[in-house]
């Protein structure tokens, strides 16, 4: 038995195919993407169709439309996506009746084979995955800041909350400061004992003290001489300690314990706290000069739940991450993808993170759906309040329910589909197609 493939069923089975798949068309406007491209770099179709090439280059690297356009041959390239994932993409020309190109088409994979030819004229150039994934105005402004930081020598202190992505954003200035390539080292203040911090951080002379190595020590400050120094955690270190820190930070010397000697530093510091440092001064578990000297460049980094529109290119982000590191293929469906996006995520970017590895390890089906989330991710939260989703009925009708929660709350609060598609980082189209769904059901 034969059947017909009608146009709908053939655009439905394209658009959901594995593969990514692109067409432009004779010049650069970007006509069709399927649903893939959410996978590999956290965007919807509808936030792509209709722009042109150069409006996207900063989602991968390299590039090939420019050639293929301009030799009219097939082009393979190996290219890496925003988000981290490594791509392999072939592009084909499409011809009119003249012999001149009418589409270019795509088709892009992240699972590699050693057999396919790469061509010649590319280079492999990836991103820097050290680079932090965000699209959020405020996220981007940290990193403007972080740039310029990166430049020069003085002191940084980068505030928030657990979780958020502080040492990312130390590691971040040192990898693109002039002392790259010299070391990086990180000193957590939490996680040294109160008692050998000292010999820990400024090292210490032979014989300084009973159980002292014969030769001395050289002290954490001293290994990273030229480059730069994570003081993490800044909020717990003891009181008794930090005059001599502040001698670091002012005058980049210090003394070893038992010597009389000053030792000479070249590091860049950079200092970190979940802390109020203003509320422990008050408290005097904290010097005023060593609060104020550590302000002098201060990047606070907002918590996840203010910054909702990198919650969906994070997804991706791990999703690929996770799927690499374990050998596993996942898609994520959109259901799971909108409860993501309203989670509380009280420990930001790092829960998230967690989350997601979790379900790309013990998740059975090819697809991750709703049944598959940690019960902890079914809250929403917005700004003054927390509602648990009612589990009393059945899992699809809970799950309606939380989404008329959520697109009920956004269209009281924002009043046009732009502002609601906008607050939870959703097409415009999805916005509209949600309101008639589930506002127009309960008027």
């Amino acid at each position: 038995m034969t059947h017909d493939l009608n146009y709908d069923d053939f655009f439905n089975i394209i658009d959901n195919l594995y593969d990514e798949i692109w067409v432009y068309d004779n010049n650069y406007k970007i006509v069709y993407v399927n649903k893939a491209v959410k996978r590999h770099y956290g965007l919807n179709p509808e936030d792509i169709i209709g722009k042109n090439f150069y409006e996207m280059l900063k989602f991968w690297e390299p590039s090939v439309l420019p050639t293929v356009y301009k030799s009219k041959k097939i082009y393979a390239i190996r290219q890496y996506s925003n988000i981290g994932v490594e791509l392999f993409n072939i592009a084909t020309p499409i011809f009119d009746e003249n012999g001149e190109i009418k589409f270019v088409a795509m088709s892009v994979r992240d699972k590699l084979f050693d057999n396919i030819l790469i061509h010649s004229d590319y280079e492999e150039n990836p991103f820097d995955y050290s680079d932090i994934i965000c699209v959020s105005e405020s996220m981007k402004k940290c990193l403007r800041i972080a740039e310029k930081l990166s430049d020069i020598d003085s002191i940084c202190l980068i505030t928030g909350e657990s979780g958020t992505g502080k040492t990312m954003l130390s590691k971040y200035i040192h990898d693109h400061s002039p002392r790259k390539d010299k070391p990086f080292v990180s000193i957590n203040f939490s996680a040294i004992p109160a008692d050998l911090l000292e010999s820990e951080l400024f090292g210490y002379k032979k014989g300084a003290f009973t159980g002292a190595n014969a030769n001395g020590k050289q002290g954490l400050l001293e290994t990273a001489v030229g480059g730069t120094v994570l003081l993490d955690e800044i909020g717990e270190i003891p009181y008794a300690i930090q005059a001599k820190l502040l001698q670091v930070i002012q005058e980049k010397t210090f003394f070893p314990v038992g010597s009389n000697k000053p030792v000479q530093v070249d590091i860049k510091i950079i200092a970190t706290t979940n802390r109020d440092l203003q509320k422990l001064c008050a408290t005097g578990l904290f010097r005023e000069d060593l609060y104020y000297r550590l302000k002098v460049f201060e990047i606070y980094l907002p918590p996840l739940r203010e910054r909702q529109e990198d919650i969906e290119p994070l997804i991706f982000y791990f999703l690929n991450k996770y799927s690499k590191k374990y050998s596993l293929s996942h898609k994520i469906a959109p259901k799971t993808v909108d409860i993501l996006k309203s989670s509380a995520w009280r420990g930001n970017i790092r829960e998230l993170s967690n989350t997601i590895e979790r379900m790309v390890v013990i998740t059975e089906n090819f697809e991750i759906e709703p049944s598959d989330l940690p019960s902890d991710v079914f809250t929403y939260q917005n700004e003054n309040s927390r509602e648990d989703i009612a589990l009393n009925s059945t899992f699809d009708e809970a799950i309606e329910e939380y989404e008329s929660k959520i697109i009920t709350k956004a269209y009281k609060k924002y009043k046009t589909t732009r502002q609601v598609a906008k607050a939870l980082s959703i097409s415009q189209t999805r916005a509209t197609n949600l309101l008639k769904k589930y506002i127009k059901k309960n008027d």
